[in-house]
This record gives C-alpha cells, sequence and structure tokens, in this order.
C-alpha cells in the first residue's frame, strides 16, 4: 500500500496504520475469534493478507472491513506470512515444517 501504512495483529483483530497521519489507527478488522498471529500487505491488490490459529490465509479489504477470501492453507496454526512485490508471491509457513507459496 505504496508505504503509507503499516499493519499489526493480535489475538482480537489486525489493525492498519497511517504513517502520514501521526501513526493513526485507520482501520480495524476483528478476528473473531481467529487470534491472528500474522499479516501482510497483498504485494498486487490494496488488501491485507492474515493468518491465525483457524489455519486458513484470509485476504481482507480494509476499506470495507470484509473478508473477500479464505482459503484452508496449513493443517495447525500459521504463525508466519510474508509477500514479495517482485514476484508477486505470498508464502506461508507453520510448525507443520511447511513453507507454502501462493500466487
Amino acid at each position: 500500500m505504496s508505504g503509507k501504512y503499516i499493519a499489526s495483529v493480535s489475538e482480537d483483530g489486525a489493525r492498519i496504520w497511517s504513517i502520514v497521519s501521526g501513526a493513526k489507527c485507520i482501520y480495524e478488522l476483528p478476528s473473531n475469534g481467529n487470534k491472528f498471529e500474522s499479516c501482510t500487505f497483498h504485494p498486487v491488490y490494496s488488501q491485507l493478507l492474515v493468518v491465525g490459529s483457524y489455519q486458513t490465509l484470509e485476504l481482507w479489504n480494509p476499506i470495507e472491513s470484509n473478508k473477500t477470501l479464505s482459503y484452508q492453507a496449513h493443517k495447525g496454526i500459521i504463525p508466519a506470512l510474508a509477500a514479495s512485490p517482485q514476484t508477486q508471491l505470498i508464502a506461508s509457513a507453520n510448525h507443520d515444517h511447511l513453507v507454502k507459496l501462493w500466487k
């Protein structure tokens, strides 16, 4: 999201913060029990990817505060997520010792 925002997660939800407005929280997405573990911005779209204890990779539209995609990604909690703008790939990893790449 063009370097103007940062995202954070906690057990109760994800938050997007505006760097240009003095680190103000501008969007909140509730986890609805998922206990979010990690997040990253999608490398192409203005959406947020989050993972957590529901074993799913979720794509959120922060402006509309809705989940646009939920995909069963791993067996078990997913604590790690990363995205590459160069390759447009997303990597997820969990305690089953697997790293999965998503396009």
